[in-house]
């Protein structure tokens, strides 16, 4: 077996050689490490119980005695897959630096080719004046961090960079091809890239640039300061000292003589939050404020010590980005939210004691991106909601109202946003009066191009039995059994979860369904597919679906244009032909390659 300290003496072979076992002993290597994984996924017993049945509903199903492995495990395949990427697109930095003059730097044991940093310099100085503003937005993340593509774009909107989400994928896919950036935690089942890293070589080089021309100020070790001279940057991060205790942390940070007029004010990793309100409230150009946590996923809470801090951040009207993405203890968004008339984008996910959002939402005219997923306590949607013509994006909205007296936003009032493209909804906590055939009001939302449905644990459980939407006994109405959701005619993407029906025909036709390309089930009672055919759908992924049959014949029958199949946790689908992944790809059966979800 050859190493790195013989490779000087091995005798020099083609690239296309190389490049060739590379390729091939990289895909033993992933087929190996998922073997491994399924052999400790087998390991699992189901723990989560609901009314005496068992529920899964995780992406990641796992004994916490095997998660370590699992997640070792799920790294190296992830290494894989991005040197893989990094094979067929080998010729990355040839087009930017030329074959000449390129430097070889040691990480982790493993050798990488990158160019140097005089190459760097002239690369970055070659790029016209927006881009080079988003490179040096990336300064602050450290090297080889994960860093979804989605909270980037906003980030770049929030400093008023690019203008829609579609610019600033323009923007990504550039840096992308530059090799500025590199894909992460690429996907089987989708050819897009959603999370990136930067190369340590490209963060060390942004770091000493964006401290240079005073875009941030950072201290020995690296790291954005948050005592700066605000005299050569407006841009700030908070970061934890010591994460775990509160000590110093929860003194008001940024009194009224310091740091003034900023720009951006991001919470790199800080837990307790607690700012002067006085000096908060007087920054009239801040456009970029995220509070809450910007990482894929996260070890620990943040707080925000004192309610005041939200209110003085309504006082920033310059505001385009506002982030309270899993901050805790936050229970209401107040009226004063209304102030921010420039807010293009407002993320309050994973908000888990947030119970009421305030009416005044309707007056945020720009507003192009809603995120209240993930919290948990919200009962309705405020009415102003339907105001929202700018509004592209909408996550976590909840179908119906907590009383029959009150007069929440409905699917209905959604048909009125010209172009709102993506949506997810959910059946919420609790009882909802909802109006009849309200899922069918959907189909007035002609921009809608994917869509999320979410029923409640309790529907799931009681079945199709019970009504469509609503899951607890009352005089609940909701769409009746015999009648079919009438998809919006552009939808593309659909994904079902806990979906109470025992046949997809009972909910979807395929001859009210002609665009869509994607479907998800995840979880629920389904039993049957139905036996219709003429299903135009390319991508199809099951997951957690116990009691589903259907054999292979019947499948390919039913969607015969598929090309990409995921099945996961469905123990009746054995005669599906899928790898130990449970993964079929049409070139499986007829030597074609198509690779990810193949969106337009």
């Amino acid at each position: 077996m050859s190493t790195w300290s013989g490779a000087a003496s091995m005798p020099l072979r083609s690239a296309a050689g190389v490049f060739s076992a590379a390729d091939n002993r990289l895909k033993e290597i992933d087929t190996l490490v998922g073997e491994i994984q399924m052999d400790f996924r087998s390991l699992h017993t189901p723990n989560c119980v609901f009314n005496g049945e068992e529920i899964e509903d995780d992406d990641d199903v796992v004994d916490p005695e095997y998660l370590e492995i699992m997640t070792l495990a799920g790294q190296i395949r992830c290494g894989v897959r991005e040197l893989q990427t990094a094979l067929d697109r080998k010729r990355i930095y040839d087009s930017s630096y030329g074959d000449e003059d390129r430097s070889m730097e040691e990480t982790q044991g493993q050798a990488c080719w990158f160019p140097s940093a005089s190459q760097l310099e002239l690369v970055i100085h070659s790029l016209d004046a927006q881009l080079r503003h988003c490179l040096l937005c990336l300064a602050m993340f450290p090297a080889d961090e994960l860093i979804k593509k989605k909270m980037l774009i906003h980030y770049w909107i929030g400093e008023g960079i690019v203008q829609s989400v579609t610019a600033g994928k323009d923007c990504f896919t550039d840096l992308l091809s530059r090799g500025l950036i590199q894909p992460a935690c690429q996907r089987q089942h989708c050819s897009k890239v959603h999370y990136c890293k930067i190369p340590p070589i490209v963060s060390n080089f942004l770091v000493k640039t964006a401290h240079r021309m005073g875009f941030y100020q950072f201290d020995g070790e690296g790291k954005p300061m948050e005592d700066f001279d605000s005299e050569r940057s407006r841009r700030a991060c908070l970061w934890e000292r010591q994460i775990g205790g509160r000590g110093d942390d929860v003194n008001e940070l940024y009194g009224p003589s310091s740091c003034k007029d900023l720009l951006t004010l991001y919470n790199f990793n800080r837990q307790y939050v607690n700012m002067d309100k006085t000096w908060l409230s007087k920054q009239a150009e801040m456009s970029t404020l995220q509070l809450g946590q910007w990482k894929p996923s996260w070890r620990h809470r943040i707080e925000i010590v004192s309610p005041e801090t939200l209110e003085a951040a309504t006082m920033c009207e310059s505001l385009k980005y506002l982030s309270l993405r899993g901050i805790s203890l936050i229970e209401y968004i107040p009226d004063s939210i209304g102030n921010l008339q420039n807010l293009v984008v407002m993320d309050l996910s994973a908000c888990h004691n947030l119970e009421k959002l305030s009416d005044s939402i309707g007056s945020l005219r720009k507003l192009q991106f809603l995120d209240v997923s993930e919290c948990y306590l919200l009962d309705e949607m405020p009415e102003g909601i339907g105001s929202l013509e700018e509004l592209q994006v909408l996550k976590g909205f909840l179908v119906g109202g907590a009383t029959s007296k009150s007069n929440p936003c409905r699917l209905a009032d959604l048909a009125s946003l010209p172009k709102l493209r993506k949506l997810s909804i959910s059946t919420g906590r609790r009882a909802l009066v909802v109006q009849e055939d309200e899922l069918n009001k959907l189909q007035g939302c002609t921009a809608l191009e994917s869509l999320t449905i979410t029923w409640g644990a309790a529907a799931a459980a009681q079945g199709p039995k019970r009504q469509l939407i609503s899951g607890v006994e009352g005089s609940i109405k909701g769409t009746s059994m015999g009648s079919e959701l009438l998809l919006p005619p552009r939808l593309e993407k659909l994904d079902l979860r806990r979906t109470p029906m025992e046949n997809l025909m009972h909910l979807l036709h395929p001859g009210n369904a002609e665009n869509l390309k994607r479907l998800y089930i995840r979880g629920g009672k389904l039993k049957s597919f139905g036996d219709v055919e003429g299903w135009n759908v390319e991508t199809l992924r099951v997951r957690f679906l116990k009691v589903l049959e259907c054999d292979w014949e019947r499948l390919r029958a039913s969607f015969g244009k598929l090309r990409f199949l995921e099945m996961r946790e469905c123990p009746n689908l054995t005669s599906w032909e899928c790898d130990g992944e449970g993964v079929w790809r049409e070139d499986d059966d007829n030597g074609t390659t198509h690779v990810g979800c193949f969106d337009k």
